[in-house]
Formats: structure tokens, sequence, C-alpha cells
């Protein structure tokens, strides 16, 4: 086998070290120097918090309140706001006009047997 010469391994280990800096250049511009004062900082931090869902550390009484509210809304009777013509009955009464009449969910008129 024959020798590698000096020139041959200088001319390797030269191009494996302008690798390793082009690597190290190209990691240091995609993640960019943090040339942001702490004002410019903050203010963009609290930018991108107000774009996010805000999170509760405790939401046991608003989920509490508003399962309230939605079974208050399925036991109401009234007017729907914003559809003539149409009321809001209790889900217990609505279900057991549909079993009398024969109605299926879709609105169409069950089969006899």
């Amino acid at each position: 086998m024959p020798e590698a010469s000096p020139r041959r391994i200088g001319l390797l280990l030269s191009g494996l070290l302008l690798c390793v800096v082009v690597v190290m250049l190209s990691v240091i511009v995609a993640l960019g120097p943090s040339t942001k004062g702490p004002a410019k900082a903050k203010a963009t931090l609290s930018v991108a918090d107000s774009d996010g869902p805000r999170l509760q550390s405790a939401p046991q009484a608003d989920l509490g309140s508003y399962r309230a509210r939605k079974a208050a809304e399925l036991a109401a009777i009234g007017p729907l706001d914003g559809e003539p013509g149409w009321a809001r009955i209790p889900l217990e009464r609505a279900m057991d006009l549909m079993s009398e009449q024969g109605l299926r969910a879709d609105g169409t008129q069950e089969d006899a047997p």
C-alpha cells in the first residue's frame, strides 16, 4: 500500500477545517446573534404571548360556570336569537316529541313496524 504524501494529508486537513468553519458560521447566522436590548426583547415577548392561547392555572371555577350555563341553555324555553320562527325547548321535551311523532334525528318519518 502506498504511503500518503504530506501534501495530501495537509490538503485533507485543510479541507476538513474549512468545512468545520463553514458549518459553524452557518449555525451562527441561522441562530442569529442576540443584538436586541432588554426592552426590545420584552416587547417582542409580550406581543408573542398575546397571540397565543391564554392558559389558566386553576380553570375549575370557569369550567363549572361554563357547564352550568350550557345545562341552563339545554333546559331553557324561548325564541332563538337571530332565527325567526324557531324556539328553544328543553332537550328532554324535544326527545319526547320526536319519539311521540315517530321522527328520526334527520327529520324523516320512522317506518311503522
